[in-house]
């Protein structure tokens, strides 16, 4: 149905990752949404860690599957022979929940990986045509032409940003020169979000111009709970709990992300039909 690509230039650490394990399993609760996240990044495995344990990674492509069936490089490997189809793609991926799953890849090394990068656009358009919504963790300089076409052909993007004046100001630089950052179909996220500080959600949103700015707090709970493969086990354990608790902050932004980000998608869709 669509497909929402997260993505920040590389230079600073905005919690991405992270930010997209919490919306997607928010996503994935709240509406019954059948979804796929997509890491595009072979050298970071915080994608992987958040949904499972650490010692356990190495099984997490294999449980009940075939050891040919291996992430990104087996779809790719299936596009190349010509014997793909959409439903196929749930065959390489990791199950989170009932209607979550993870693509990424952990076995080749990061040369035969750049090899199999390029195949990429192709299994998120197959990916676009079996799940709902297919979230793509993405990371460079957007003026580079494979980053521009990743967000070209995504629904929603979201870029991601921190509370630092440096990299707000950047941001909106990039935006001034590049086109394809001045539609409406950009969010911006920021990770491990201050409400003590002046650059909060409200003067961000002025000093950029721009209306959907969103921010998912720092949790220590969740800080401590996601490397150890439970960020799933967390959005469920918390998903109904009174203002007054401790986790309600980071529950309710997450969730407030979760539903700007459906409600353009369906906002899209109605353009379409």
């Amino acid at each position: 149905m669509a497909i929402i690509t997260f993505w920040n230039d590389g230079k600073v650490e905005t919690n991405q990752s992270m930010t997209i394990a919490a919306v997607a399993t928010a996503i994935a609760i709240n509406y019954d949404y059948k979804i796929l996240v997509v890491n595009t990044k072979h050298y970071d495995t915080s994608l992987e860690y958040a949904f499972e344990p650490k010692n356990n990674i190495n099984s997490m492509f294999s449980k009940g599957k075939t050891d040919l069936a291996m992430g990104i490089s087996g779809v790719a490997k299936a596009i190349a022979s010509h014997k793909t189809s959409p439903e196929i793609i749930t065959n390489y991926t990791r199950i989170i929940l009932r209607n979550l799953e993870l693509l990424t890849e952990k076995k080749t090394d990061e040369d035969e990986f750049d090899r199999y990068k390029g195949y990429i656009k192709d299994i998120l358009k197959l990916a676009n045509k079996y799940y709902d919504l297919v979230l793509v963790d993405l990371e460079g300089n957007i003026e580079e032409q494979e980053v521009k076409e990743f967000i070209e052909m995504s629904e929603v993007n979201v870029a991601t940003l921190v509370q630092n004046l440096n990299v707000i100001d950047d941001y909106i630089k990039l935006r001034e020169k590049n086109s394809i950052m001045q539609d409406k179909k950009w969010i911006v996220s920021v990770g491990k979000y201050d409400a003590k500080s002046k650059y909060t959600v409200k003067n961000i949103s002025k000093y950029i111009k721009w209306k959907n700015v969103y921010g998912i707090p720092y949790n220590t709970m969740f800080s401590m709970d996601a490397p150890e493969g439970k960020v799933a086990d967390y959005i469920i354990r918390f998903k109904r709990i009174k203002p007054t608790h401790v986790n309600y902050e980071f529950i309710k932004s997450v969730d407030k992300e979760a539903e700007q980000i459906v409600s353009m998608v369906k906002e899209g869709q109605r353009k379409i039909y």
